[in-house]
């Protein structure tokens, strides 16, 4: 049995490298997407396989979409031909927006908004976990005013189109998000939040826009927040550990 003691932890040793440097699947590139108040349910685009996906943007964020390999994204919407078209002519595709990824962001979020009748802007923020990571709160400053956002231990400052992230702990806390209007600070949020662990949140602040379907009442706000918590997956472990008895 001494003998084969050797051999076997090598064939071991041998083995654990085999698992170890086994390629991975590439990590797919998918982002969500979300507007500041109501619904957009015109906006399409194509796929690199020629599929048609119709986009559902409410006021939350959606599910994972994946990105086409066609960059960029082209979103538009369909045109009916006029009535007097010939048989079987296809819907004129009038362009919406672009949204353009960078190559490195393997998560997206993408807030899209009606800039005019006709036409959307598009915003794309990086959602990894890396920049992003469990217990922490990111805040997107979309408005046109310096936001700033006060926990019970921090408080960070935010210019406009600017996104600042700070830690989120497990535990109760107060959460406060306020707007500068001249010279003075208005609040927007305050509320208090039970963290626990592996838990991060999205605060979005936009300008005020009146939403039908919060039911408040009273005077307006002086910026629209948009709140989200969510879950993230565990750490993986890294490597493998293998003991011979």
């Amino acid at each position: 049995m001494k003998l084969l003691t050797l051999p076997l932890l090598v064939l071991l040793g041998l083995t654990t490298c085999l698992q170890a440097q086994t390629p991975t699947a590439p990590t797919p590139r998918t982002f969500r997407v979300m507007t500041n108040v109501g619904s957009i349910e015109e906006l399409k685009f194509d796929t690199s396989g020629r599929k048609t996906i119709t986009l559902n943007i409410r006021s939350q964020l959606s599910n994972p979409i994946l990105i086409p390999d066609a960059q960029p994204l082209v979103l538009y919407r369909e045109i009916p031909p006029p009535p007097d078209s010939p048989p079987n002519t296809p819907p004129k595709k009038e362009t919406m927006a672009t949204v353009s990824f960078p190559k490195t962001m393997n998560q997206s979020i993408v807030v899209i908004a009606a800039t005019s009748p006709t036409t959307y802007g598009a915003v794309v923020f990086d959602d990894s976990l890396e920049f992003h990571p469990a217990n922490t709160l990111k805040i997107f400053n979309l408005s046109g005013m310096t936001a700033a956002l006060k926990t019970k231990k921090d408080t960070q400052s935010i210019s406009p189109g600017q996104t600042s992230v700070i830690p989120y702990p497990p535990g109760p806390t107060s959460i406060q998000v306020a707007v500068q209007r001249g010279s003075s600070w208005a609040l927007a949020l305050d509320e208090g939040r039970i963290s626990r662990r592996n838990l991060r949140g999205h605060i979005f602040v936009f300008n005020y826009q009146h939403d039908p379907s919060l039911h408040d009442g009273g005077p307006p706000p002086p910026a629209l927040v948009r709140f989200y918590i969510e879950g993230t997956p565990e750490q993986p472990a890294q490597g493998v550990s293998v003991t011979a008895r």
